[in-house]
């Protein structure tokens, strides 16, 4: 038995070494257990985490990423073989009483769900996750589980109220220079914006979250923009030009799809508008 007292980044509780390390296996298991990320490797190596993994001696805490990226967890979308190892890692932080990990896995859970379309329940855990976050007092893992709470309320169909909450955390994003996280939220904007009928708005923010997706390589987030574009330039009467967009994200889409080496990707609730806009098979 480990009776080490911990430290800032434990909890001090007296689990066997064995159990503590297993804190973290569940988190790589879940992203192993569920594809890769749907952009290229060399951009992959360019992002890293504003707080690395850290592994502990004697058997303390390890804990993964803050929010300030976590690309792997974007291929969950409710997939079944995620949920037990999630569950796994919520009660093991419980056990031990740190606020990152309860944060964590809260949001990572919250992740599952969304992804797989159920977002009354994901805002639920991303709302749980955001008091655990405060309590934890990390300005990234608090942006991450509020920009998330955002997106589900756009997605549940409430834009509107969405849009205050989009608004300020795309500005935190960029004060802070998390650049996927807020061109995630440009694309959430121009969403909104083009839901509650402002079209110029929307397509000023969407091409600027393709510009910005570009220089990252970021293919979910291109095929997002482009075909929210490609909607948003049909509302407006621009067929020709909605046509080109609608044509790119489908690129981007085969892309990610091919990459992948299946269509699991696809049913992503992010992307199975832009699959079944471009015709593409959306599994359930």
């Amino acid at each position: 038995m480990d009776t080490d007292d911990g430290d800032e980044h434990g909890s001090g509780s007296s689990l066997p070494f064995g159990r503590r390390r297993s804190v973290i296996q569940p988190f790589f298991a879940s992203v192993r257990a569920c594809g890769t990320p749907a952009w290229p490797r060399r951009v992959q190596k360019r992002w890293t985490p504003t707080h690395r993994l850290v592994v502990l001696p004697k058997g303390r805490v390890a804990y993964p990423p803050s929010y300030a990226w976590k690309p792997g967890i974007s291929t969950l979308h409710g997939r079944a073989e995620a949920e037990p190892v999630l569950k796994e890692a919520a009660g093991l932080a419980q056990e031990l009483g740190n606020t990152r990990l309860i944060a964590t896995t809260l949001d990572y859970q919250g992740d599952r769900l969304f992804y797989g379309g159920d977002f009354a329940g994901a805002k639920a855990l991303y709302e749980q996750a955001g008091r655990a976050a405060e309590d934890e007092g990390d300005p990234y893992l608090i942006l991450g589980t509020r920009a998330d709470l955002a997106r589900a309320e756009l997605m549940a169909g409430q834009a509107q109220r969405a849009i205050p909450m989009i608004d300020a955390t795309l500005r935190e994003a960029a004060s802070r220079g998390v650049g996927y996280l807020e061109t995630r939220c440009t694309i959430c904007m121009g969403s909104a914006l083009l839901t509650t009928g402002d079209l110029s708005g929307a397509e000023q923010r969407l091409r600027k979250a393709i510009g910005d997706a570009e220089d990252m390589g970021a293919r979910d987030l291109l095929a997002q923009s482009h075909h929210l574009l490609a909607e948003t330039l049909r509302a407006s009467g621009n067929e020709s030009d909605a046509a080109r967009s609608a044509a790119k994200a489908a690129e981007y889409l085969e892309e990610i799809r091919t990459e992948a080496g299946s269509d699991a990707l696809l049913a992503r609730a992010d992307l199975a508008p832009v699959a079944e806009a471009a015709g593409a098979p959306t599994p359930q």
